[in-house]
């Protein structure tokens, strides 16, 4: 378990709540569900849409609708996932030829990758608090060095789901990953 994760627990309040915060709860609980049928229903509505302009052969359209001039892209991307263990057996060493870096394996494995980045770091790295606060800890850096070159910012994850049996991921276990392009 993480230290993220044994702080929060500890702040974990169980039993009874205050009926306005139960209400509140209750509400966004219904407002979560509400939510997730306007998401499908806009699914619905994007895949009506972009098969018509399918037909049409459009990438973009134009329209104006109820007076205000809309501007709708849809761009189909091919994405190709390869099974790398297949594709190691098959090749053996030749594997290597087709790889390219992965920043998702990278990040996965950044311990060690760390001392192979090294030489590059003024390239590809940022400043960490973490090495800050070791640095000034140390005494090889001092803390007025970094006045005025830093902002601080609070952010907050705020979440409310059911709890669920262990095995049940948090979403249910479904996942929309639509076509890989935002969509605004």
């Amino acid at each position: 378990m993480s230290e993220y994760d044994e702080t929060n627990r500890a702040a974990t309040q169980t039993g009874a709540l205050p009926e306005d915060i139960a209400q509140a709860l209750r509400r966004y609980v219904a407002i979560q569900r509400e939510s997730a049928a306007l998401q499908e229903e806009r699914y619905r509505l994007r895949d009506q849409i972009a098969a018509y302009m399918a037909r049409q052969g459009a990438a973009t359209l134009t329209p104006e609708v109820d007076g205000s001039r809309m501007v709708v892209r849809n761009y189909v991307k091919t994405v190709v996932e390869y099974n790398e263990a297949v594709l190691k057996a098959r090749l053996g060493q030749d594997y290597r030829l087709i790889l390219w870096p992965d920043p998702d394996k990278i990040k996965k494995n950044l311990s060690k990758a760390t001392p192979l980045l090294m030489p590059i770091l003024d390239e590809i790295g940022s400043p960490s608090p973490e090495a800050v606060k070791a640095a000034i800890a140390s005494g090889k850096l001092r803390k007025e060095q970094f006045d005025g070159a830093f902002e601080r910012r609070q952010t907050q994850t705020f979440s409310i789901s059911r709890e669920r049996g262990p095995g049940v991921r948090e979403d249910g276990g479904a996942y929309d990953v639509g076509d890989g392009e935002s969509e605004a």
